[in-house]
C-alpha cells in the first residue's frame, strides 16, 4: 500500500507532461509486473493496487462533490454577476461524462485553472 500511495501521490501533484508523472507511470507497470511474479512466487495474498479506473472513480466522484457543495452556486453565479470570474464545473462534467479527457490529469489541471 505505501508504494501505491507514492505513484497516487506523483499523479495527484504533478501534471501529466511531469517527468516525475510519466516516469511513475512507467516504473508502477515495472514494479507491479515484478511484484506480481513475487506474490506468486511466494504464495502471498495480493494487496489492493490503486487502478486507473479506480482513478478516474475517484476524480468523477470528487467533480461530483464539488458541484453539490453549497457554495458551488453562489461561486458560479455570484462571482460573475460581481464582475469576477465564475467558478463553472460544468465543463469537466460535461467532458467527463463523453470521456474526452484521456489522463485524470487533465481535470485537475482544469480545475486549477479555475482557481
Amino acid at each position: 500500500k505505501d508504494v501505491a500511495q507514492i505513484f497516487e501521490n506523483c499523479y495527484n501533484f504533478n501534471y501529466a507532461v511531469d517527468p516525475v508523472y510519466v516516469n511513475a507511470k512507467e516504473l508502477q507497470k515495472a514494479f507491479m509486473k515484478r511484484w506480481l511474479a513475487f506474490e506468486k512466487r511466494f504464495l502471498l495474498e495480493p494487496q489492493d493496487v490503486v487502478t486507473l479506473d479506480d482513478v478516474w472513480s475517484r476524480v468523477v466522484k470528487f467533480v461530483q462533490t464539488l458541484s453539490a457543495h453549497e457554495s458551488y452556486t453562489f461561486l458560479k453565479n455570484e462571482l460573475s454577476k460581481s464582475g469576477g470570474i465564475g467558478f463553472d464545473v460544468s465543463p469537466v462534467i460535461q467532458k467527463l461524462e463523453t470521456k474526452e479527457y484521456t489522463d485524470p490529469m487533465q481535470v485537475r489541471d482544469e480545475l486549477r485553472f479555475q482557481f
